[in-house]
């Protein structure tokens, strides 16, 4: 491809020039940037956390409905019941997990085909700790969770 200048004005001594510009290396760093933005872009996959919302089927019709297992995770410690449950105080600033783990096993002792359980934290509790509540009921074979925070 080439280029070319006008020539001189009147009064001024410069002549008309040409100019072949090169675009192939143009044309291979276009090429490079497309494929690098391909290869990087389109394929990356977002990490999620698979969590099951609709604790329960509204349709269905019980006699009996059973409240969830809620695990309410706050600054000063946990509670872990249902109606009525037990608080877990933090001491020396660490959760008692030891004690929330032995509550929710005795839950399961009372409620042997319970699915549903809520994990409730409050605004400033740090996220692995609404995570290994999360774990903790999920080993415990509560499948149907929810996650709310504190209204």
């Amino acid at each position: 491809m080439g280029a070319s200048v006008s020539g001189p004005e009147k009064g001024t001594r410069l002549r008309g020039m040409n100019a072949d510009l090169n675009l192939v290396p143009f044309i291979d760093l276009l090429s490079v940037c497309i494929t690098f933005l391909l290869l990087t872009a389109v394929w990356t996959q977002v990490q999620a956390l698979s969590i099951d919302q609709g604790a329960s089927d509204p349709n269905t019709e019980t006699t009996d409905p059973l409240v969830p297992l809620t695990v309410h995770v706050s600054a000063d410690g946990i509670w872990v019941g249902r109606d009525s449950g037990t608080m877990f105080a933090m001491e020396q600033d660490a959760y008692d997990w030891a004690g929330v783990l032995a509550a929710v096993r005795a839950d399961r002792a009372l409620h042997p085909d319970a699915a549903d359980a809520m994990i409730v934290t409050d605004d400033g509790v740090a996220y692995e700790h609404m995570i290994r509540a999360l774990d903790l009921t999920r080993a415990e074979g509560y499948s149907k969770t929810a996650i709310s925070g504190n209204q």
